[in-house]
């Protein structure tokens, strides 16, 4: 089998390739620095849509199976909003792209 069927099977059975609890992981260990380094203060964080995606799964407790990677989609130019008190997850909310917005995440007139 090509790789990248193995990828969509399995993330993290191959060699180098991370499973969506690595994946999830590492943007939730930097949400998690930046509130503890930044108290009280906003932070942002950008990234692609895998490791939000991966992120939200996490969040949301959903199992760590490819087909959550699709069923909840961050889409272009989309918020994953988290609130933390100390280390602890408050809320998570999922913010669209602005209406009006077009494929390349840009705003129209």
């Amino acid at each position: 089998r090509p790789r990248w069927v193995v990828h969509k099977l399995q993330r993290g059975a191959l060699e180098g390739d991370e499973s969506i609890e690595t994946l999830g992981g590492r943007v939730l260990d930097v949400v998690h620095r930046l509130a503890r380094e930044h108290p009280g203060e906003v932070s942002l964080c950008i990234s692609h849509a895998d490791p939000l995606q991966a992120a939200w799964i996490l969040l949301d407790g959903r199992p760590h199976k490819e087909s959550e990677m699709s069923r909840k989609q961050v889409g272009r130019a989309g918020r994953l909003e988290v609130e933390l008190d100390g280390d602890r997850v408050v809320s998570t909310r999922y913010v669209p792209a602005p209406k009006g917005s077009s494929s390349s995440g840009r705003l129209l007139p």
